[in-house]
């Protein structure tokens, strides 16, 4: 679906002979994301299936993660993410944009919340609910919360991926009457966004929602190639820098030794070609360049050499979490999951290459090891007490 879509836009939009942006899109173009199309789906449809979540029967084996804790993270998450993002987004005060862009240092805190831990609580809630006969309101109180939070961060795409990995534990096990109302459940929910948050109506909604999927994601490809007819490939040192740093900490070093940098490539093709020029400058806006946009301008045909690198690399990363699986380590194939989910799908559906490599996303899993560790931390029973032999001898 990440790389289907935007192509479909492509096409529609090269058949009839419309633009995009003042901006056509030629056989050349369509042929290129063709190739790259087929080949990023070969190596996901070479990778292990979600089938293996259901035929596994190791996980039913392991302890069930603490109800209680997830419960408190679950709370603590919605807390935050609400007083950094909600009270604006729901009120309307602010768009979502723009408060991201605002946020400054605290956008480590959002970031790590809802790109590694909302997911992560996810997957284990669902994954509780399964294993646990009684007292699940724990866990649906929980799964609630979950959804309460990924719904006011206002953004569809950061939506969908907090439930993907909880989906690629229910979608195996699900018959197809449930699989139906999970699909259903999830377009509504993005509808709903869209609704509440950009204030359209519901066919409006609908239209946007399948425009914005397939069309509006052509976008950024069509600028990056228009992009290169004219002024050819970019710099690669600073964009490396600035991807392995993260956005805060580069700006401060490029300012330290004088470099003026714009910003990521996202930002750079934005504020040359997006018409809102001040919300493409504030970040509160960026084209969706996908990792072939981005790899043509730093590499040119060169690309598709690092696209089967990559592939290859989906194929390991898979692999290995079914290792995890195989061996019933829970922990470790939640950090799995949420590694492909946050880290390697939004390279191929948006761009940021260089940032599986960077120092952010290090802290961030980091941070997801510790809170999964106080989750699987066993609780300290009297009876596993080193008991002192005073008191041995007064017994």
């Amino acid at each position: 679906m990440f790389v289907i879509m935007p192509g479909a836009g492509l096409l529609s939009v090269f058949l009839a002979q419309r633009t995009l942006l003042n901006l056509s899109v030629d056989k050349e173009l369509l042929t290129l994301y063709a190739i790259y199309a087929i080949l990023i789906s070969v190596f996901l449809y070479t990778a292990p299936n979600d089938g293996m979540f259901a035929a596994n029967q190791s996980l039913q084996k392991i302890p069930n993660p603490s109800p209680r804790r997830l419960l408190l993270l679950c709370t603590f998450c919605f807390i935050i993410v609400f007083i950094l993002m909600g009270q604006y987004t729901l009120t309307h005060k602010l768009e979502r944009g723009v408060v991201r862009s605002s946020l400054g240092l605290l956008g480590f805190l959002y970031n790590v919340i809802v790109r590694f831990f909302l997911p992560a609580l996810a997957f284990l809630v669902t994954f509780s609910i399964f294993k646990m006969k009684r007292k699940r309101y724990y866990n649906y109180f929980s799964i609630l919360l979950v959804f309460m939070t990924a719904f006011m961060t206002g953004t569809k795409s950061i939506f969908i991926f907090v439930f993907l990995p909880a989906a690629t534990l229910l979608w195996p096990l699900a018959s197809f009457r449930k699989k139906v109302y999970l699909f259903l459940v999830a377009i509504a929910s993005i509808l709903l966004q869209s609704m509440i948050f950009e204030n359209r109506e519901f066919r409006e909604a609908l239209l946007y929602a399948g425009a914005r999927s397939t069309v509006v994601a052509a976008y950024g490809i069509t600028c990056v190639w228009d992009y290169l007819q004219n002024y050819g490939q970019v710099s690669l040192l600073q964009h490396i820098l600035f991807s392995i740093f993260g956005n805060h900490v580069s700006d401060i070093l490029f300012d330290a030794v004088g470099i003026n940098f714009s910003g990521n490539i996202s930002k750079i093709i934005t504020m040359i070609y997006y018409p809102a020029y001040d919300l493409a400058k504030a970040g509160s806006t960026n084209l969706t360049l996908t990792l072939l946009g981005e790899l043509l301008l730093f590499f040119g045909y060169w690309s598709y050499l690092i696209i089967i690198l990559f592939g290859i690399g989906i194929v390991i990363v898979f692999n290995k979490m079914k290792k995890y699986i195989v061996c019933g380590q829970l922990k470790y194939t939640t950090m799995m999951m949420v590694f492909i989910t946050f880290v390697l799908f939004p390279v191929i559906n948006s761009s940021g290459i260089f940032s599986l490599i960077s120092i952010p996303n290090i802290l961030y899993l980091t941070a997801l090891y510790i809170i999964l560790t106080y989750i699987f931390l066993k609780p300290i029973r009297i009876d596993d007490r080193i008991v002192p032999r005073e008191v041995q001898l007064k017994q």
